[in-house]
């Protein structure tokens, strides 16, 4: 942890509570445990980005020695105790959260500062901060909310293994073999006289640049779908359609 620039505290006699027992009790956990104190009540707090970051850096800690862990972050949703807030946990906000993670958009976390995180009751969302930084942008398997009068409670939990991403960019990085066709493409976008001889011979317009089978089926097709999967920037095909249709 040093080398990630963390310098955590150790201790020999400290005991574990409840905020240990009770999710190990549930879990029926009977294996050699970790506990890593998170400190939520007592300033000064560390910030939830740091407490994020120190998650990675506990992943990467494990990947280096090759091992795999069950990570569990034990901290309740709104609730106030020892204030006159007690009867009155932060729901519509503890709801928002939800929705948020259950998309798995984990590092939503990190734009709650210390003031909200109090405003809210949500101090001890500092310890699920830890686990989302080890667990990286993922949907959970299994989400649950069950508020009460006092506190309001929440499970998430993820056991699927990632498989590549799940959720796509619109907007990929563009892939570097495609520079000629990318031109090409530009080419019939913003210049009239090339888009003219385009559309006056497609087949002879794709001859004489060079391409690959695919990518001259698809530009002859002018196949937006083709050229996303060939990794052409979607922008590009699109402006070329537009121009072409509009001198239909």
């Amino acid at each position: 942890m040093q080398e990630e620039k963390f310098d955590p505290a150790f201790s020999s006699t400290a005991k574990l509570d409840y905020a240990f027992g009770i999710p190990l009790t549930f879990l029926g956990i009977d294996l050699p445990v970790i506990p890593l104190y998170v400190n939520a009540y007592v300033p000064p707090q560390p910030r939830i980005e740091r407490c994020y970051h120190l998650g990675q850096a506990i992943g990467r800690g494990l990947k280096a020695l090759g091992k795999r862990a069950v990570v569990v972050a034990s901290g309740g949703l709104s609730h106030f105790p020892g204030t006159d807030r007690y009867a009155s946990p932060a729901t519509k906000f503890d709801l928002k959260l939800m929705r948020e993670l259950g998309t798995g958009n984990l590092r939503w976390l990190l734009s709650l500062d210390d003031r909200m995180l109090d405003k809210t009751g949500n101090i001890e969302l500092r310890c699920w901060a830890v686990a989302a930084g080890m667990l990286g942008e993922r949907v959970p398997d299994m989400v649950s909310f069950d508020p009460s009068w006092h506190h309001n409670y929440a499970t998430f939990a993820w056991w699927s293994a990632q498989n590549g991403d799940t959720n796509p960019l619109h907007y990929p990085a563009i892939a570097p073999e495609r520079v000629t066709l990318t031109d090409a493409l530009h080419r019939i976008a913003n210049d009239e006289a090339e888009r003219a001889r385009f559309s006056a011979n497609r087949a002879s317009f794709a001859a004489g640049l060079n391409l690959s089978p695919e990518e001259t089926a698809a530009l002859i097709a002018m196949d937006e779908n083709a050229f996303t999967r060939l990794g052409v920037h979607p922008f590009v095909p699109f402006m070329a359609r537009l121009q072409l249709e509009r001198e239909e």
